[in-house]
């Protein structure tokens, strides 16, 4: 990944790279394998789809991001090395890390880049989650959040002022180095991309 995370390839390499012990590994690998089809070493994208079918659409369209952004040499299968940099980051991750690990989920089309309609494309989600976080909260089971027009048009407005704010080198677009510094500097993109929003 551009940005600085790559697959986890061994016990030791996880617990150097993250805040997690030797449990933590265990639990996750055991989580993993349990996920697994019988006598296979990966999930397939169906198999992962089906951890989150109970899930709000909101929550299942956040794992869909998760799964393209980890499934790291995208070939469709999650492999133990992949879902250890997925938990390492998520739940063990230093903030840079989790930063990282943002970026990668947002970056759509995984050209090392947010642009425009990235950047449009995370706002709308993550309000959507937020409402479905809230609703949640509440014990309300609501599926499919749809955002009204005004509210996807200021979401735009919102995203386009952020990529204004940003955009350090004007290329019209925000590599990982302009998100960083901008995690240094604001608590709104500290927010956005450090707060672990998944």
């Amino acid at each position: 990944m551009g940005n600085g995370l790559s697959p986890v390839r061994s016990r030791k390499q996880f617990l150097n790279q993250y805040r997690a012990n030797r449990d933590d590994y265990y639990a996750i690998k055991s989580d993993f394998y349990k996920a697994c089809p019988k006598n296979k070493r990966y999930i397939r994208k169906p198999s992962w789809d089906k951890l989150w079918e109970k899930d709000c659409a909101a929550m299942r369209e956040c794992m869909e991001k998760v799964w393209a952004a980890f499934d790291t040499n995208h070939d469709n299968k999650m492999t133990l090395d992949e879902y250890l940099l997925f938990i390492g980051v998520q739940q063990f991750g230093t903030l840079r890390q989790r930063i990282a690990g943002s970026f990668a989920v947002y970056d759509l089309n995984h050209d090392g880049s947010l642009d425009r309609d990235e950047l449009r494309e995370m706002f709308q989600f993550l309000s959507k989650l937020q409402i479905a976080r809230q609703l949640a909260a509440v014990s309300s089971v609501v599926d499919r959040i749809e955002l009204r027009p005004e509210i996807v048009k200021q979401l735009n407005d919102m995203a386009d002022r952020f990529l204004e704010k940003f955009d350090t080198d004007k290329s019209g677009s925000l590599d990982f180095n302009e998100i960083i510094e901008g995690c240094e500097t604001d608590p709104e993109c500290l927010k956005l991309f450090g707060g672990s929003a998944l």
